[in-house]
């Protein structure tokens, strides 16, 4: 875990080899660049249909409360960033598993996990938390809606933007070469 808190540097937006080890998989694995980057900012009315493009909503939210409640819960005179992203990870197992075992559905949706994680943690400022991060991707929106998936062949504008997000400078240089010609 040291490495970890030195690769950080109590900054988990900070942009590692951690936080890309899903791209990287997806790269050596199904020749992409990308599987999924857990820190990013997609709401629902900015993905598909698709149930990978609407599983990076749950996933960006759950880094970013993470991250939340890392840097509340960080406080270097008393514990080095390692034990406290230890101590934060093993919160949020519990609080994921609560939510998971507590989920009244036989299908949740995506509202429902977050309404489930929302349930499960005890603590009212960490909840609080988690309701601004749910918020701010609009899963309790009714009027966002995610865009429906593209025809067969096509790639849809969020696969586009995670080429962006996820694929080196050549890469992102060529797409936006490429969309400026169409």
């Amino acid at each position: 875990m040291a490495f970890l808190s030195e690769m950080f540097q109590g900054d988990l937006h900070t942009d590692t080899f951690f936080t890309k080890c899903a791209e990287m998989a997806g790269e050596t694995l199904q020749g992409r660049d990308c599987l999924r980057n857990a820190d990013n900012d997609y709401a629902v009315d900015e993905v598909t249909e698709e149930v990978h493009d609407l599983s990076q909503i749950f996933t960006g939210a759950f880094y970013d409360i993470l991250v939340d409640i890392f840097e509340d819960k960080m406080d270097l005179s008393m514990y080095n960033p390692a034990v406290t992203l230890y101590q934060t990870g093993e919160h949020m197992m519990e609080v994921l598993l609560r939510c998971v075992l507590d989920q009244p559905k036989d299908e949740p949706d995506l509202v429902d996990f977050a309404n489930g994680l929302m349930a499960a943690e005890r603590n009212e400022k960490y909840k609080e938390i988690m309701k601004k991060h749910f918020d701010r991707r609009k899963l309790f929106d009714p009027s966002a809606k995610p865009k429906p998936v593209a025809a067969a062949g096509e790639k849809s504008a969020t696969a586009k933007e995670r080429k962006v997000q996820c694929g080196n400078k050549d890469e992102v240089e060529k797409i936006l070469a490429t969309e400026k010609k169409e």
